[in-house]
């Protein structure tokens, strides 16, 4: 799963715009020669960030602690498994809407595809049980609400 984030991250001219991108921000860094963070661990750290919802003071003392390194590696297995994971469910929830008649209907609507079809019909069930179309927009979060303030 994280294997296109890491070519992405190893790429060499992302990389030099990050490091340019660095300079810019701190000349005097690159003017005295002191080495700075290297761009390819802040690319790293803002993908981390991101995927863990990290502030940046989480993000500070998670980097500064030992064993970022072997933390890192845990969550990339977890990704990759939880990715396997992922497809597999996808699978078997399409192959078993795909026995509902409903499901060819919803799939001729613009903008519901397979995972959308799949989530309406287990949410919906019967549209039986429902008296009018009303009822089951509502349930279904489709009603139209208006709103009016000062009574």
């Amino acid at each position: 799963m994280l294997d296109p984030v890491d070519e992405l991250l190893d790429d060499p001219a992302l990389i030099e715009l990050v490091r340019q991108c660095l300079a810019a921000r701190s000349p005097a860094s690159a003017r005295t020669g002191r080495p700075g963070i290297p761009p390819d661990r802040v690319l790293r750290c803002c993908v981390m960030k991101h995927l863990k919802g990290w502030s940046f003071r989480d993000l500070e003392r998670e980097v500064s602690e030992a064993g970022v390194r072997h933390r890192a590696e845990l969550y990339y297995q977890q990704f990759d498994a939880l990715a396997a994971l992922r497809q597999g469910t996808r699978r078997e929830l399409l192959a078993e809407t795909r026995k509902h008649p409903a499901m060819r209907l919803l799939w001729q609507v613009p903008a519901i595809g397979p995972i959308r079809a799949a989530l309406l019909i287990a949410l919906i069930q019967t549209p039986n049980r429902f008296r009018t179309k009303r009822q089951l927009w509502a349930y279904c979060g489709l009603a139209l609400r208006t709103y009016t303030s000062g009574e």
